[in-house]
C-alpha cells in the first residue's frame, strides 16, 4: 500500500521552506551570456565548504574557465540585505549565527552594518536582551525585576494608593540607550547600545 493509500500527506518540495540561511551564487560567465547556472548553497557552516560549494559550481558551468560569481539571491537572512559580493567570511559568521540564534541574530547584523560584521558579530550575545512584546513590557519586567513593587508596598496602605513608577517614561528614557529591532511577531527585539 503506498503512502497515498494510506492516507498520509505527502510533503509538498515547494511549500516547504528552507530553514537554513543560504545563497544562490550565479555564474557570471553563465549570466552573462544569457545562461541561468549557478547554486543554492548553506550559508551556516564554514567559509571554507561555501567556497569549495561555489567552485563546484563553477566547474559545473557552460563555459570553460568560468570563475568570476556573485550572490543573486537569498533565503533564511530574515530580511537582512546581502549584497552581490558579500564577503564569504562574514557571510558564513551571520549564517552561522542564524542557525544558532535565529531571526535575532539577522536583526544584530543589521543593527552593525557590513562594516562592522568583522568586529562586532561575536558580541551579540553580549548586548541581546531578548524579545520583548513592546518597550513598556520590558521595562515592567525590569521594574519588577528591581522590586519596587515590593518597596512602593512597604510605604504603608494609607501611601501606597498615590505612588505610582511611570513605567511608559522609564521605557521611554530607557529606549535612548538601547537599540529596539521590530520582531515578526509585532514585539520588539532589544539590544545594547553598543551596536548603535
Amino acid at each position: 500500500m503506498s503512502p497515498e493509500q494510506a492516507g498520509e500527506a505527502q510533503p509538498n518540495p515547494e511549500a516547504e521552506r528552507h530553514e537554513h540561511p543560504r545563497i544562490y551564487v550565479a555564474s557570471l560567465s553563465d549570466y552573462n551570456n544569457g545562461h541561468l547556472h549557478g547554486a543554492w548553497i548553506d550559508a551556516d557552516q564554514p567559509p571554507s565548504d561555501i567556497h569549495q560549494e561555489i567552485q563546484k559550481m563553477l566547474a559545473r558551468s557552460h563555459y570553460r574557465g568560468a570563475e568570476e560569481w556573485a550572490i543573486h539571491d537569498h533565503d533564511g537572512f530574515h530580511g537582512l540585505h546581502l549584497g552581490e559580493f558579500e564577503n564569504i567570511e562574514h557571510l558564513a559568521m551571520i549564517g552561522q549565527g542564524i542557525a544558532e540564534h535565529g531571526p535575532p541574530f539577522a536583526a544584530w547584523a543589521g543593527i552593525l552594518g557590513s562594516t562592522r560584521w568583522e568586529a562586532e558579530l561575536d558580541d551579540f550575545e553580549d548586548v541581546y536582551r531578548g524579545e520583548w512584546h513592546s518597550m513598556e513590557a520590558y521595562a515592567e519586567d525590569l521594574l519588577a525585576d528591581f522590586g519596587v513593587e515590593e518597596a512602593l508596598d512597604s510605604l504603608g496602605e494609607w501611601l501606597r494608593p498615590y505612588v505610582r513608577v511611570d513605567a511608559a517614561a522609564f521605557a521611554r528614557d530607557m529606549s535612548c540607550d538601547l537599540n529596539l529591532v521590530p520582531s515578526p511577531s509585532g514585539g520588539v527585539y532589544l539590544f545594547d547600545e553598543g551596536g548603535a
